[in-house]
């Protein structure tokens, strides 16, 4: 969640920078890497922050990839419709 009022990190207190970030998530047995997320960076500690949005096609896209039951996936935010 970022604090839309300061757009500070919450977990360092650095400045939010628009932009997007490679995302990991890592389940049993499967890791699956999201590039081209849009999302808010922190400059300092280089967390990603998504929005509420963002997290909802998140979900819906891993939930597919998990279906695969690949080891390893590597794909990119732009290309969700596909999976």
């Amino acid at each position: 969640m970022v604090s839309e009022d300061l757009k500070t990190c919450l977990l360092c207190g650095g400045r939010l920078k628009d932009g997007v970030s490679a995302v990991p998530f890592v389940f049993e047995g499967t890791v699956v890497v999201v590039k081209d997320v849009p999302a808010e960076s922190c400059r300092s500690c280089h967390e990603p922050f998504v929005s509420g949005k963002v997290t909802d096609q998140l979900t819906t896209l891993l939930t597919r990839l998990k279906a695969l039951q690949t080891e390893v996936s590597i794909v990119s935010y732009s290309d969700r419709e596909a999976a």
